[in-house]
């Protein structure tokens, strides 16, 4: 008799952690053995033995291990849940970033409440539209041309719409993004109507400290100082204006825009901590440490101003070049006078969420290609300069940017893994344990 389930692979080594992959065999019971690649998902209508010398892992083959064929949840075979079924496996799945966001979104609702304060949660819906349709449509044509390039169909239309059904915009996968492509906007909006409120809870009193901290922290002499002789030349600040916004503007939402619908699972480490920048670092401590940056200190505070020479220097440069940073400056500035919530509204030095945003960058690519890793590292860098030098924020904003961003992607790693750790264990569908399937070894 044929079988009709497709199953699934699973290695399960020392550490008690499963892995593994789909089998590829054929159509009937009695169909050759055929080796598993690691860590590729390849449908099959038959269980089937697999060569353990095929499969590969990051690090090594554990030398000890168990073999389990367990049903693979997600064929298309009568057995496989429908889409509702999917749908609610999906909130399972997310259960932890679904959680942390409506939590943000609630207390930051109740707190904007508490101030008198208006928030609109659909504040950037039509921004994230605009650019998730051109990503969208950059990241179909990809990979619609790809697939024409490694398969040279004999019906090319036919299969481009295959694939373009298939891959791109399958209601599971849509399903899968549905969380993430809702939540997000709405927590960058909160984060904003947070963050324009930041004077009313706590006036702007930690810029004289900060400054002190990054003299002290750098031999007596200001980082801008520093810098000045180096890159203090209009061209390069111009050049550094301009990477430290576009860049890191679209880099961000690109970022956001692939973790909303990758099949990834690293995906939900990244969601998660991406929420818990903005939320932590963007409301709370920017709130506790109220800070508004060199660039306004003398507008805010009296006295002697320690970074007039910057701004007199950046402002000479604006009135001669475009200077993105120099726009945005008195953007937020007017907003900040006319009280005012519109798209990126809101004065706050510490901690950076440039920076924040820059390290998240560099942590979720590191997998990658090593030559990834040196832009995204080399970009990073780049943007900590340029926070100093363009007035936005003290050098140590950004160290504390890294350090609380660098330790939120650490402990959000290890909770994720000690979940999926749990869930090994756990019974599948039919009170079985992974280790209780039919097991081959």
């Amino acid at each position: 008799m044929r079988s009709t389930a497709t199953y699934r692979f699973w290695v399960r080594g020392q550490s008690g952690g499963w892995w593994g992959s789909s089998c590829a065999g054929g159509s009937g019971g009695t169909a050759a053995p055929q080796p598993c690649p690691g860590r590729r998902r390849v449908h099959s209508r038959d269980p089937c033995l697999c060569q353990m010398s095929e499969l590969s892992h990051p690090r090594s083959i554990p030398t000890a291990f168990e073999v389990a064929l367990v049903p693979d949840p997600s064929d298309a075979a009568p057995y496989t849940p429908g889409l509702l079924r999917h749908g609610l496996r999906v909130l399972r799945q997310q259960a932890g970033f679904i959680a942390v966001a409506l939590a943000y979104l609630i207390a930051g609702y109740i707190v904007t409440r508490l101030y008198d304060q208006n928030v609109r949660l659909g504040l950037y819906n039509g921004t994230h539209a605009v650019i998730y349709l051109n990503f969208a449509l950059a990241w179909i044509g990809f990979v619609v041309v790809r697939a024409l390039l490694r398969e040279r169909p004999d019906h090319p239309l036919r299969f481009a719409w295959q694939v373009l059904i298939e891959r791109c915009l399958s209601p599971r996968r849509l399903v899968h993004a549905a969380p993430a492509f809702v939540l997000l906007p709405a927590v960058i909006s909160m984060t904003t109507a947070i963050k324009r409120m930041i004077p009313v809870v706590q006036p702007f009193a930690w810029d004289p400290i900060l400054a002190e901290v990054d003299r002290w922290l750098h031999g007596g002499v200001a980082p801008w100082e520093w810098l000045q002789p180096i890159v203090g030349y209009p061209s390069v600040t111009v050049a550094i204006s301009i990477i430290y916004s576009l860049p890191w503007f679209v880099l961000v939402l690109l970022m956001q825009f692939w973790h909303t619908f990758t099949l990834d699972r690293r995906r939900l480490r990244f969601l998660i901590t991406y929420v818990l920048c903005w939320a932590v670092q963007g409301n709370v401590i920017a709130t506790a440490l109220s800070s508004a940056g060199p660039i306004y200190y003398g507008r805010l505070f009296s006295g002697p101003d320690p970074f007039a020479p910057l701004v007199e220097y950046l402002s000479s440069v604006a009135q001669t070049h475009v200077l993105p940073s120099y726009l945005a400056q008195e953007y937020l500035w007017n907003s900040y006078q006319q009280d005012f919530l519109r798209l990126g509204s809101g004065i706050s030095a510490m901690p950076s969420l440039h920076i924040a945003m820059g390290l998240l960058l560099v942590l979720s690519t590191w997998h990658l290609h090593r030559a990834v890793r040196v832009a995204t590292l080399s970009f990073l860098i780049v943007l900590q300069i340029g926070a100093v030098h363009l007035g936005w924020h003290y050098a140590i904003d950004g160290y504390v940017a890294l350090i609380l961003t660098g330790t939120l992607w650490w402990g959000v790693g290890r909770c994720l893994d000690t979940h999926r750790r749990r869930g090994a264990r756990a019974p599948d569908a039919g009170g079985r344990s992974p280790s209780q399937s039919p097991v081959a070894t």
